[in-house]
């Protein structure tokens, strides 16, 4: 029965990335399609991360409070899935602009329920839950060159949605028979949303994975949004060379998550997210001097440890020294922090960009990574850590 119910995870994790690698790195072409302004396509972005900020920590909390995940989870596709098609109506800017940012919003409270919901059946019934993360990131990737292969001859307006809404039907299907997730009874501990933000607020551990991320996994995901614009306007390179970026990038990062568990176990958080982090910096210094295409593929390989620990890592460690019955409000939280951040990081690269180029890019984004290697250094957050991420 366990193995069942984690074999349904599974498949919620690898048909729902798939319609994440459908439409996300592709909605700004439909954009353009559609003869959408930059500034227009800009406005749709900040506007939904903004909305998805807002309502992320919320849902959490509510999730939390009722006990409810899988009918949280449903609910969400079902909106998400509404809100898509009546997206995909839309012929005016202005409704195409509520609609996008409505449909971003329950799109991104989708997976933070999941992630905290399967971290504690994992926890519970002693399963991988990094095998989890690692059909996330093989899921978008199939997607990814699913709607490109079908885009070469129908263009990206036609499949992007209709195969996005077919994955995400899917999804649905397999959230109704989600496993129940069964938590250890805290006696006179169910607070009210209040309390329960201001027991996350000081629990200095749960913090200090807030601020390690903003100098640790969140540099390179923010810098990774200008790759394209380094390889086409900077290298000079044709748009297919980003096809060939996501492969090397993407793909050994399949393979390590699946074992990155059992890293973490063996060697200790400490020592992976060391490594992750130096491998990082010398990922940078590669973007940010070289111009070889082929040196820049090589070195992508190593995008892996930093995945590794931005999903499994923190997200293991934040289960650890919270409250059980806080784990979706510390997820969303965390997710919302993530988005704020990289709001910022992806403004402030535009900027550098601008002004200095896309390889000053690379090398701001080194210089923070090596303050996330300096508090890593200093650090004594993961010494009394028991090391074992369920």
């Amino acid at each position: 029965m366990k193995n069942k119910a984690f074999i349904q995870l599974i498949s919620f994790y690898l048909i729902y990335s798939i319609s994440q690698g459908v439409l996300l790195p592709f909605v700004n072409i439909y954009y353009d399609q559609i003869e959408l302004k930059g500034t227009q396509i800009g406005q749709i972005g900040s506007l939904s991360l903004l909305g998805t900020m807002l309502i992320l920590p919320l849902w959490g909390m509510l999730t939390d409070y009722i006990k409810k995940y899988k009918w949280m989870l449903a609910l969400s596709l079902v909106l998400t899935f509404i809100l898509t098609y009546f997206w995909k109506l839309q012929t005016t800017y202005s409704l195409i602009l509520l609609f996008s940012i409505l449909m971003s919003i329950f799109r991104g409270v989708t997976m933070p329920v999941c992630d905290s919901a399967s971290l504690l059946f994992c926890k519970l019934h002693h399963k991988d839950y990094g095998l989890l993360r690692s059909m996330s990131s093989l899921g978008y990737v199939l997607g990814s060159v699913v709607i490109v292969k079908i885009a070469d001859h129908f263009g990206y307006s036609s499949p992007l949605v209709s195969i996005y809404l077919s994955a995400i039907l899917i999804a649905f299907v397999i959230a109704l028979n989600y496993p129940k997730i069964e938590q250890k009874k805290e006696k006179g501990k169910k607070g009210t949303v209040i309390k329960d933000i201001k027991i996350l607020l000081k629990n200095k551990s749960f913090l200090f994975i807030l601020f390690l991320a903003a100098f640790n996994n969140i540099p390179m995901e923010s810098a990774s949004s200008y790759i394209g614009n380094h390889f086409v306007s900077t290298l000079h390179l044709s748009a297919s060379s980003m096809s060939t970026y996501l492969i090397f990038a993407t793909l050994p990062e399949i393979a390590f998550i699946m074992i990155v568990s059992r890293l973490f176990r063996n060697y200790g958080y400490k020592k992976i997210y060391l490594a992750a982090s130096i491998a990082q910096i010398l990922r940078g210094i590669v973007y940010a001097f070289t111009s070889s295409f082929p040196l820049f593929l090589l070195i992508s390989v190593v995008q892996m440890l930093m995945v590794g620990v931005a999903s499994v890592g923190n997200f293991g460690y934040i289960s650890k020294v919270i409250p059980e019955r806080l784990t979706t409000s510390a997820m969303s939280i965390y997710s919302a922090f993530v988005m704020i951040i990289t709001a910022l990081y992806t403004q402030l690269f535009g900027f550098i960009y601008d002004g200095f180029g896309s390889h000053s890019i690379f090398l701001v984004m080194t210089i923070l990574t090596s303050v996330g290697l300096v508090i890593l250094l200093m650090t004594k957050r993961f010494d009394d850590l028991h090391q074992n991420i369920e």
